[in-house]
């Protein structure tokens, strides 16, 4: 940075970087801090500040550093990186918050809507949640994702619509059958629908 009247963010995260690779915690903070100072509306430094927390095995710290800047940055990395260290924390409400405020600007993100619609079938058990789950797993189960179908499949399954689920999870492990997720949940389908 020699020669240069105003320090470079790039640089200032890399030297973060660097800090944070030799567990040099405190001074990869400043050096993150600094960078987002610079540069407020780039990512990248919250989500490095982040996994120091993380790193010191604090993923609450994590989260809570994170739902202090992601507004603010409205950034759909940052996001996901909350929604995260919100699941770790055992925060399924922020975590749902967050993907659904990426969902909002880019609806057509099967990535994001899979993820969303398996986080709900997994911690809320509400009907308005079960709701927006099946919404979800509706626009994922045309896909030829083995994921995709065993998310769409699940959430059927959860709901009780066996019949429905089982093809879409027969499908997906036909796809991937060495995953144990599409396993479990085909046995788990199976065993609901009494077969």
């Amino acid at each position: 940075m020699e020669g240069s009247d105003q320090p470079n963010p790039v640089a200032l995260n890399l030297q973060g970087e660097l800090h944070m690779a030799k567990k040099s915690w405190d001074k990869a903070r400043q050096y993150f801090q600094r960078c987002a100072d610079l540069k407020p509306d780039w990512w990248i430094p919250y989500r490095n500040r982040a996994m120091v927390e993380s790193a010191e095995k604090n993923a609450d710290s994590a989260h809570q550093y994170l739902a202090g800047v992601v507004d603010a940055v409205d950034s759909a990395p940052l996001r996901i990186e909350m929604a995260n260290y919100a699941e770790r924390s055992g925060k399924y409400d922020s975590a749902i918050q967050q993907y659904e405020a990426v969902l909002a600007k880019s609806a057509d993100n099967q990535v994001i809507a899979n993820n969303l619609a398996m986080l709900i079938v997994t911690y809320k058990k509400d009907a308005e949640s079960l709701n927006r789950a099946k919404q979800l797993a509706d626009s994922l189960s045309a896909s030829d994702n083995p994921s995709f179908l065993d998310t769409a499949g699940w959430v059927q399954s959860v709901a009780g619509d066996y019949q429905r689920a089982l093809p879409m999870i027969q499908q997906a492990l036909r796809a991937a059958p060495d995953d144990p997720a599409i396993q479990y949940h085909l046995a788990m389908t199976y065993l609901g629908a009494s077969d």
